[in-house]
């Protein structure tokens, strides 16, 4: 729908004015003024309404955490000489520059910070089309929308507690019996190096083989939530599980959402992040709850962890509540949403 913009009214008024004047006082030389804005009115209408519709190309936006910041970018093509963008911004994002005049076609980029946990949309792309002037202008909404998953808060777990003794006795699982001495390999653990061999052979890392390392298979996290605390506990899952990844162990995790796992030993965390991101209130199957490793309750404004029957508060494993670490998983660089 063509409508006039600010400075279209205000031409249109004068144009009115101009006319009326001439035909109560026969003033001619007010013709001048009506008869050029009156053209131009005219030229704007036309400069709008065979304008071709705008189109809007929009590049995927890669997955973080909160506080990250991303780049959007939008290929805009069509309209008129310029036009004026605005991309809509969902609640949990905030955006720097989504909303400004360009020149078609071009590439508009601007800043997107995630500020919360969850899936978000981007999207639609309005478009006004103007005239040369800027006398009258035609709205098209462009169909852009997409998600961005903000992954949760992951926080770094402190030495000691539940989670250090069951990470212990998962990796020690691993560890049966001693067989031999080899050289240090690209891929090996360096938990395996033997020390004390390695100093007796200074110009080689000495790696020490067992023998029945079969897994013992992936740690199980369960955790059920309320409303007020589904944030709080989709870090705590978070932590835990790369924590867990990190360390070289597989891991899968149950939320009232699905589940998902690590794979290759902790390598791509981008699954279970993915799933803890989408992850809503609700309670786990009893039989997975009961079975699970690790079970995490979130209530009433707290997350307690259960490991082995013993119970805990999750803040009491981190370095205090501290500030999230962003950093710690490869899930944080180059990657998509599943």
């Amino acid at each position: 729908m063509i409508r006039p913009t600010l400075r279209g009214v205000g031409t249109v008024v004068v144009v009115l004015a101009a006319a009326g004047l001439a035909w109560l006082f026969g003033d001619r030389a007010l013709n001048a003024v009506a008869a050029p804005a009156l053209v131009a009115l005219v030229a704007g209408v036309v400069q709008v309404v065979v304008a071709s519709d705008p189109t809007v190309e929009r590049e995927a936006v890669r997955p973080g955490f909160p506080g990250e910041t991303r780049i959007v970018s939008l290929t805009v093509e069509g309209g008129s000489t310029v036009v004026d963008v605005s991309d809509a911004v969902a609640d949990g994002l905030e955006a720097e520059g989504n909303e400004r005049s360009v020149a078609p076609p071009t590439t508009m980029t601007y800043d997107l910070e995630y500020l919360q946990r969850g899936e978000h949309t981007l999207g639609p792309t309005t478009v006004r089309v103007r005239d040369v002037l800027g006398l009258f202008e035609r709205t098209v909404t462009v169909d852009t929308e997409t998600s961005v998953v903000v992954y949760p808060e992951v926080y770094a777990i402190g030495s000691g507690g539940d989670l250090s003794r069951l990470l212990a006795e998962t990796l020690n699982a691993e560890r049966e019996e001693f067989d031999s001495l080899r050289e240090y390999a690209p891929g090996d653990s360096l938990r395996d190096v033997d020390w004390k061999a390695t100093a007796k052979r200074p110009d080689d890392l000495m790696v020490t083989e067992f023998s029945g390392r079969e897994s013992e298979g992936a740690v199980t996290i369960a955790a059920s939530t309320t409303e007020t605390t589904v944030d709080e506990t989709a870090a705590a899952a978070a932590s835990i599980a790369v924590a867990l990844g990190d360390a070289g162990v597989d891991v899968d995790v149950y939320t009232p959402n699905g589940a998902a796992s690590t794979t290759e030993a902790g390598a791509d965390q981008t699954a279970v992040l993915a799933l803890l991101a989408r992850t809503q209130a609700g309670q786990i199957d009893e039989d997975v709850w009961a079975s699970a490793d690790i079970a995490l309750a979130g209530t009433h404004q707290q997350v307690e962890v259960t490991v082995d029957g013993r119970q805990s508060n999750f803040w009491q494993w981190t370095n205090g509540a501290g500030n999230p670490v962003l950093e710690q998983t490869s899930a944080s660089a180059g990657v998509t949403a599943p």
